[in-house]
């Protein structure tokens, strides 16, 4: 059975036909590639692509797999059977989408970045019956539009990386991304402490302040205070 496409409208109104068809394996032999932009004499189309995309030398497209309009495809990368990629998607090289990956439109994916579909790999059972298609679990991983995987980023099967949210080059991202949010290898990246200006005053009153925060434990406020007072301070005040 097919996997569908997640219930967006709107994407669906914006990728090709060919990327919202029911029968997405072309003719035997016969590919969808003549509307490419470049298709390198190394690359290897077997699937659906739309209009203005770039296929660049070793790039592979299996049959099934559908890829939108003015999107590029590095050297070497990899987009396995059942993988639908959006419009305006940079693909890296050496990048390896697995089935059945679904991308949403503008979404970078690094060099050497995957996403791969199978959490228990095995290449046979205990009495050495190899695995067929049918013998294992697959778990989709889900790009939404407007997010960036780092390079060499691993996403593990049945993730969702929200809209416009950013992974780390090497991350392992084993949990859901939250649209907007910036992750670095596990955990996501904690915004930046905002401190209150400190306004313009003398050295004697700074370091008032300083004693202050230090009675008062507030370890944050008295690196902010200390960085002022090096930066204030002149050639003969006394600095401790």
């Amino acid at each position: 059975m097919k996997e569908k496409l997640p219930e967006d409208s709107t994407m669906k109104e914006k990728l090709p036909k060919c990327l919202v068809a029911q029968d997405l394996t072309p003719s035997r032999g016969k590919h969808d590639c003549q509307s490419a932009l470049m298709f390198a004499p190394t690359a290897i189309c077997e699937g659906c692509v739309g209009s203005a995309t770039m296929l660049w030398h070793g790039a592979h497209v299996r049959s099934g797999a559908t890829i939108g309009n003015d999107c590029s495809l590095g050297n070497n990368s990899y987009v396995d059977e059942g993988v639908r990629v959006g419009n305006s998607c940079k693909i890296g090289n050496g990048a390896q989408l697995f089935g059945h990956a679904w991308v949403g439109d503008n979404v970078f994916i690094g060099p050497n970045a995957m996403l791969i579909n199978d959490k228990n790999p095995r290449a046979a059972d205990d009495m050495g019956n190899v695995y067929a298609e049918g013998d294992w679990k697959r778990e989709s991983v889900v790009v939404e539009s407007g997010a960036s995987i780092g390079a060499g980023a691993i996403i593990m099967p049945g993730i969702t990386v929200g809209e416009k949210a950013v992974v780390g080059a090497g991350s392992v991202v084993t949990k859901n991304i939250p649209s907007g949010e910036k992750w670095v290898g596990t955990k996501p990246v904690a915004p930046p402490r905002q401190s209150c200006p400190i306004p313009l005053m003398s050295t004697s009153a700074l370091y008032r302040m300083l004693y202050e925060a230090i009675d008062e434990k507030d370890w944050d406020d008295v690196a902010v205070i200390a960085t002022e007072l090096r930066n204030t301070a002149g050639p003969g005040d006394r600095y401790e």
